[in-house]
């Protein structure tokens, strides 16, 4: 998503998608395109892409389309472009690709890893302790309630993706794929 200053237009804050034109004051709408995320109050077009019910209420007209024909909300909302249009919205409303947000969740990413890698190492020691203790570390990094977990867990699945080339790394992965698990389990 791009935040490139301009002048004019709607301001640099709109979310568009990254590598399409922001569009200025004085753009055509019909010959330039910006492909944003939310509707865009410039964009007459954008105007038919909403409805307004007898109660007040607002909604998607595709959505209520949808519910008409009798598909249910929740399988619409769940659909993979649904949930991609929402996160790369959420990226952007909630701010999360700033310098400093992305800056720290690489830092708890790396951190991550190298956690994995003292479990691995523990696996190829055999130390029953040793390998106790690297998987609690690994753990108190997956939980939700740790910072950037998300960032954790991403860094464990990375590695669940690698070839496991010895015993010791299969064993990591098994034991990366059970905490994952009982993650999942505790928070769901």
């Amino acid at each position: 998503l791009s935040h490139l200053q301009v002048n004019g237009g709607k301001g640099a804050v709109f979310p568009i998608l990254d590598g399409t034109a922001r569009l200025g004051k004085n753009d055509d709408l019909n010959r330039t395109r910006e492909f944003n995320f939310l509707l865009d109050p410039s964009n007459p077009e954008d105007d038919g892409l909403l409805v307004v019910f007898s109660d007040g209420q607002i909604s998607s007209v595709y959505l209520a389309e949808a519910v008409t024909l009798g598909l249910p909300a929740e399988q619409i909302w769940q659909s993979p472009a649904m949930k991609g249009i929402r996160a790369m919205t959420s990226i952007v409303v909630y701010r999360l690709d700033e310098k400093d947000w992305v800056r720290a969740r690489w830092e708890v990413y790396q951190e991550a890893v190298e956690n994995i890698r003292f479990l691995e190492k523990a696996w190829e020691n055999g130390s029953k302790d040793w390998i106790e203790r690297e998987t609690r570390q690994v753990l108190r990094k997956l939980v939700g309630s740790s910072p950037f977990a998300l960032a954790s867990r991403s860094a464990a699945m990375d590695y669940l993706g690698q070839n496991a080339d010895s015993l010791q790394k299969s064993q990591a992965q098994d034991t990366i794929r059970q905490l994952l698990d009982v993650v999942k389990k505790r928070e769901c």
